[in-house]
């Protein structure tokens, strides 16, 4: 019996040798080779794998896609006529922030802001007041508008003067209905923020689109080489922070603090204030900067560090703001706080 199961495992063996010197034969003759169950199952296991990558991948790059400016809502507010202005106010104070591993999409804007919200007002006001003007009735002559909301956020508001920006479609450019297609933007009113009004004044300076701020008053925004299609109504921060220097000097002020914001507004009208400061003999006791964005998360312990600190420094009497209206509230509350002492 033994030498019967040795003769069996024999022939096993040789049989098994000779199917793979076949499937050999087959694999170079350029045949489709027959798989064991064993081996199927074992290519069947590791070839998903790859798969299930690729289909991670696929699945990822989808969402960024479907993440366009097309996602972007149309304009807050608008209205027809022959000459369009393109309008951008903060009617919101921030943008929710996204967890670091999702897909980009657009942002979702948080903190109705009542004084964005009343100067898009106003601008409407203006255009219908316009609009009913005999200059503009005698020429036959209609203003319309496109309103946008930057949320306070430079990514928001560059979708914005996208949207301002945009090319005709090829039928509007051969000479389709011109009920569809509208007349292009001929000038932009805002923004607020310095930071947003620099990145937007970058995109319409491609086009060559005028953009008049109404609170602008960064220095950098008056060189007209960088920013040749930008105006604003108010003074830059030279002439505030002139001003300013003047003010204290008079006032025998020379012991001060300054809170300003991490932004383009912030930081230059800090290092112009402190350089015309110390020409006229005016010391800077403590500088403190908060986040620009009233949404960042570190803006909570800023504003706890900037109450700290001027609790520390009680012989300074007069503080220097060139923050936001709402962080100087956080602000008060906090310096009156329970625990304040």
């Amino acid at each position: 019996e033994r030498q019967r199961d040795r003769e069996r495992e024999t022939a096993t063996e040789t049989d098994t040798v000779r199917e793979g010197e076949r499937e050999w034969e087959r694999n170079c003759k350029g045949e489709t080779p027959k798989l064991r169950i064993g081996q199927y199952h074992q290519r069947e296991m590791m070839a998903p794998m790859g798969d299930v990558l690729h289909l991670l991948v696929i699945l990822f790059l989808t969402e960024i896609v479907n993440a366009k400016v097309e996602d972007f809502k149309a304009a807050g507010a608008t209205a027809p006529g022959d000459i369009i202005i393109g309008g951008l106010f903060s009617i919101h104070e921030g943008v929710k922030k996204s967890p670091d591993r999702s897909a980009p999409h657009a942002s979702q804007c948080v903190k109705f802001n009542m004084n964005g919200f009343t100067q898009a007002l106003a601008m409407i006001h203006a255009v219908e007041s316009a609009n009913r003007s005999p200059v503009l009735t005698t020429l036959g002559i209609s203003l319309g508008y496109r309103i946008h909301d930057s949320c306070s956020d430079v990514t928001t508001a560059l979708r914005a003067s996208a949207d301002f920006t945009k090319e005709p479609t090829t039928d509007c450019r051969r000479g389709a209905n011109t009920s569809t297609c509208p007349p292009p933007i001929m000038a932009v009113i805002g923004a607020s923020s310095s930071e947003i009004s620099i990145s937007v004044a970058r995109q319409l300076n491609l086009e060559l689109i005028p953009q008049i701020s109404y609170a602008s008053t960064a220095v950098i925004l008056s060189d007209k080489n960088r920013f040749p299609t930008f105006l604003r109504t108010v003074p830059s921060d030279l002439y505030q922070t002139q001003a300013m220097v003047q003010l204290l000097s008079d006032s025998k002020w020379t012991w001060v603090g300054v809170i300003t914001t991490d932004g383009d507004y912030g930081r230059s009208a800090l290092d112009s204030f402190v350089s015309q400061a110390t020409v006229s003999g005016i010391c800077v006791a403590f500088k403190e900067i908060l986040p620009d964005s009233l949404t960042s998360p570190d803006s909570e312990s800023a504003v706890r560090q900037a109450a700290a600190t001027l609790r520390r420094h009680p012989n300074v009497k007069v503080v220097v703001s060139f923050a936001k209206p709402t962080q100087m509230m956080y602000l008060y509350q906090e310096l009156i706080g329970p625990g304040s002492g």
